[in-house]
C-alpha cells in the first residue's frame, strides 16, 4: 500500500482525495477497501462518496468480499451500510456463504437495507440446506412483529426466494 495515497485519502483535501482514489481505482488493491470505507464514512464531500461508491461497484476481486462483510457487520459504518450492500451486489461477486449477513441485515435494518439486501440474494447463486432454510425463515417470521407492512412485504419475498434455493 503507498502511504502517500493512503494518508492523502485521510486528509480533508478534496483534490488530494480525489487523485488518491484514481491511483486506488487503477491499481485495485483490496488492502485500500478499509480507507475507501473510513473515506466514505468521514467524507463530507458528496462528489468524493460518489467516486468511492462507484469504484466499490467495479470491484472484481473475490478477496475484497470478507473486506464487505467486516464492514457490514461493523456498526461503525451503520449510515454508510445501504451503500455497500448495493456496492456488493453491482459487483457481482459471490457473497453466497454470507446469506444469514444480508438476512441479518434484511431483519434489523431500515426498509432501503432490506431491499438491498433482497437483491443481492434475489441475484446470488447458491443454495441451502432444508435445516438452514428453516432456520433462517424462524429469524425473518420472528423478525416481522413490529415491522411496517412494506419492509414484511419485503421479508416475506425474502422467504420465497430462499425456499427456491433450497437445494
Amino acid at each position: 500500500m503507498d502511504k502517500n495515497i493512503a494518508n492523502n485519502l485521510k486528509s480533508d483535501n478534496y483534490e488530494l482525495i480525489s487523485k488518491s482514489l484514481e491511483s486506488i481505482k487503477k491499481s485495485g488493491s483490496v488492502d485500500y477497501l478499509p480507507l475507501l470505507f473510513e473515506a466514505l464514512h468521514k467524507t463530507p464531500f458528496e462528489e468524493i462518496k460518489n467516486l468511492v461508491t462507484k469504484i466499490l461497484s467495479q470491484l472484481k476481486s473475490s478477496e475484497s468480499v470478507p473486506y464487505f462483510i467486516n464492514a457490514l457487520n461493523n456498526e461503525k459504518y451503520e449510515n454508510e451500510r445501504e451503500i455497500l450492500i448495493k456496492s456488493c451486489w453491482e459487483n457481482g461477486l459471490d457473497y453466497s456463504d454470507y446469506i444469514p449477513v444480508f438476512v441479518n441485515i434484511m431483519t434489523k435494518g431500515n426498509y432501503m437495507e432490506s431491499l438491498e439486501s433482497l437483491t443481492l440474494i434475489e441475484n446470488s447463486e447458491f443454495k441451502i440446506s432444508e435445516k438452514e432454510y428453516k432456520k433462517i425463515s424462524r429469524q425473518i417470521l420472528k423478525s416481522m412483529d413490529n415491522l411496517p407492512n412494506n419492509h414484511k412485504k419485503l421479508l416475506d419475498e425474502a422467504i420465497k426466494v430462499l425456499e427456491s434455493k433450497i437445494e
